[in-house]
């Protein structure tokens, strides 16, 4: 099954809480983009907390951008996604964007066929945080245990995956997504298939043309800053380092004090 195959698997028309696969907001008083998760809810609830001490000294309405891969390779996946089913933590807004991972959970329990990528992806220890055995997907039986799989995930989290939005644009100024990949002609015009799964190469950032973007999804030791892109993955589930930048119009992009917690 090809990454384009199982992009089509979790695609469904927009919920009413998204108007639209690319939304776009105006400025508010700031906004806190949080890296890639991957199953390290005592990260994320220490990032809200980092946040919560910077936001105090910040006027005006505030939102936290998710952006994607909640899911896989850390320990709590199931507690990631009942926090971000949830209310936010904080009184702010949150919007989250769907990641390549959250891709191939929708469709490694959607159909059979697609299992082995997602299970080969950290979606096995994804299973275990719901108390299933990775192994019902694994062997001969996994067309028989994928509806036993599914019952046991709870559907809120499902209709959650289901309904991410691809990407946020700030005015125009700033696109947040999860590859960092954004076609020169606009967001509307990139592949769907690249804003989950495409990496940055030199030459997209020799264009310094065009919004800032924002992204996550290729691991680096440090946030990556240049002036088309800032990456703010720096691999949470390996490193215990979950990066979160703050960014305020017409001001620099400020990445909080990290806190590193290793498993």
């Amino acid at each position: 099954m090809t990454l384009r195959q199982t992009l089509t698997f979790w695609r469904r028309p927009a919920s009413p809480l998204v108007s639209a696969r690319h939304p776009t907001l105006t400025w508010p008083g700031a906004i806190y983009a949080i890296g890639d998760v991957h199953g390290r809810l005592d990260l994320l609830e220490d990032a809200q907390r980092r946040i919560a001490a910077d936001a105090a000294s910040v006027p005006g309405e505030k939102y936290i951008v998710m952006l994607g891969d909640y899911v896989d390779r850390g320990p709590a996946s199931a507690g990631v996604l009942d926090a971000l089913v949830g209310a936010p933590a904080l009184p702010f807004k949150r919007i989250c964007l769907m990641g390549n991972h959250e891709a191939m959970m929708l469709a490694g329990l959607s159909q059979p066929g697609a299992e082995d990528l997602w299970l080969a992806n950290g979606g096995d220890t994804t299973l275990r945080s719901y108390g299933l055995d990775p192994a019902l997907l694994s062997d001969n039986g996994r067309r028989a245990h994928l509806q036993t799989v599914r019952a046991r995930i709870p559907e809120e989290h499902i209709e959650f995956l289901q309904h991410l939005p691809l990407s946020l644009r700030i005015e125009d100024e700033v696109i947040l997504c999860h590859s960092g990949v954004v076609d020169r002609k606009g967001i509307e015009a990139t592949d769907e298939a690249d804003l989950l799964w495409a990496r940055p190469t030199a030459e997209r950032d020799a264009d310094a043309d065009g919004p800032l973007v924002i992204h996550g999804h290729t691991p680096v030791d440090s946030p990556l800053v240049t002036p088309r892109r800032i990456n703010i993955d720096t691999g949470a589930c390996m490193t215990g380092l979950l990066t979160v930048v703050r960014l305020v119009r017409g001001q620099p992009a400020f990445i909080l004090p990290q806190t590193s917690l290793q498993n």
